[in-house]
């Protein structure tokens, strides 16, 4: 697993085996599909709430993505970023998408 020098990064394919990799593949694709339902029903009927759902499900769909980048190529294993804590990290990435998801929720009950 280790990585010596220049080339790519080391996949961790046993992160796609587990609960964590599981869940953050179903959130991006489930922000994927959020993002596209949106953009489709929000070009016929011009509704602004329904844009805006768009716009979050793509942040969320991104930040989901940097994640599951950053765990899949084992950078959180990197000597250069050791001290960050990446429990914390996750968690606190996990609290800004359930706050966006309840916005989400909100501007979909308008």
């Amino acid at each position: 697993m280790e990585q010596n020098g220049w080339g790519p990064p080391a996949v961790d394919l046993n992160f796609l085996k587990s609960g964590l990799g599981v869940l953050k593949l179903v959130q991006m694709l489930l922000s994927l599909a959020g993002f596209i339902v949106a953009q489709i029903t929000a070009s016929p009927y011009n509704w602004e709430q329904m844009q805006a759902f768009g716009w979050i499900s793509l942040i969320i769909f991104i930040l989901t993505l940097g994640m599951f980048t950053i765990f899949l190529a084992s950078w959180h294993r990197s000597d250069i970023v050791a001290r960050v804590n990446w429990p914390l990290v996750d968690f606190n990435h996990s609290a800004l998408c359930t706050a966006l998801l309840s916005i989400n929720f909100i501007l979909g009950l308008v």
